[in-house]
């Protein structure tokens, strides 16, 4: 049982509303299905209490939208669906249909499969909020649906048409350059193809697709035998992402870069340098989820790659010393205990 914390009126504190989801999203990502389950169930019957006893309110509205998203979390999308859609039926609004609308799409697609549902759901965005970012997301997803359906120009027309209204969205434009290089690159049409990867690393350079697009374009030139610009393509990789980490510094930016650095020196098998950029990057973001798994991969690759069982053990003991008592340190302890 999760006591809400009640306002004057004694309604639930909508902060608390979402605990009992958290909590059950918690156990799960643990891998501890059953306890999951059991929080799931008991979140929704705490939303279903809500929803009945401040019917019409703000509470009942956002405990019955935390109703869907439990189902969804659960892969149960059918039943995600129909609360969601009941959700709309009831609650919505010009305030909250357009993000409503792209998660009912996002779940017709990626749960269901169905992307003509999914399409319809987009459109209506797009038509409804031709000048909001959100219509911007859906023209982008339905641009992505064409692509992924081998309708390259249809594809491509609107991704233009996206960034030609929407240019000064940096995450919009970011998103809509890499679904054009990506529908020249399934087209074969390399050389358009690797022209505008290099602009959206160009241009974009510290968004994730800004990121990726210098090793998109370095792996396909090792795919395809040619070492030399591959390398080539790999080092202009490496100092971008060099770049982001000094002017980004102690950011997510900085985060993001250092694991596309890791990415970009692995796939050129330097191995210490790869495990080196991974033991700084978890000292820099300690606090980082991420930095237990870094530790522990950059004790594999000494261990697999340099053979340096020294070194190995000591990125392992910092594990034990910085994370007592996770999964991180169970495994860091079993793997000392090989060496």
């Amino acid at each position: 049982a999760w006591p809400p914390a009640a306002d004057p009126a004694g309604a639930p504190d909508q902060r608390i509303l979402r605990t009992p989801l958290k909590v059950a999203a918690g156990y799960a990502v643990r891998g501890d299905a059953a306890t999951a389950e059991r929080r799931f169930d008991a979140a929704r019957a705490y939303y279903d209490r809500w929803e009945a006893e401040w019917e019409g309110s703000p509470t009942a509205q956002l405990a019955l939208e935390l109703k869907g998203e439990s189902f969804a979390q659960q892969g149960r999308f059918a039943e995600a669906v129909a609360t969601l859609e009941l959700f709309d039926a009831r609650y919505g609004s010009d305030a909250n249909r357009a993000s409503l609308w792209l998660r009912l799409a996002e779940i017709y697609a990626t749960g269901h499969g169905m992307n003509s549902k999914a399409a319809e759901y987009y459109t209506k965005v797009e038509i409804g909020y031709p000048n909001d970012t959100s219509g911007a997301t859906a023209s982008v997803a339905l641009a992505v649906l064409d692509i992924d359906a081998g309708r390259h120009a249809q594809g491509r027309a609107r991704l233009e048409r996206t960034l030609s209204q929407f240019k000064d969205q940096r995450t919009v434009s970011a998103t809509a350059m890499h679904y054009l290089a990506v529908s020249y690159e399934r087209e074969g049409n390399w050389e358009t193809a690797a022209t505008r990867y290099n602009a959206l690393a160009q241009e974009h350079p510290s968004t994730l697709y800004g990121m990726e697009a210098p090793l998109r374009v370095a792996r396909h030139y090792r795919a395809a035998g040619e070492e030399e610009a591959a390398e080539a393509a790999f080092e202009r990789a490496v100092q971008q992402y060099e770049r982001i980490c000094s002017e980004a510094e102690s950011t997510p930016a900085e985060l993001a870069a250092r694991s596309y650095l890791v990415e970009a020196r692995l796939d050129q098998r330097r191995w210490a340098d790869a495990a080196k950029t991974l033991v700084e990057t978890a000292e820099r973001f300690a606090d980082s989820d991420a930095a237990p798994g870094m530790l522990l991969q950059a004790a594999d690759l000494y261990t697999t790659k340099l053979g340096d069982a020294a070194k190995a053990a000591e990125v392992l003991g910092k594990v034990l010393d910085d994370y007592p008592e996770t999964p991180a340190a169970r495994e860091a302890e079993s793997r000392l205990a090989a060496l």
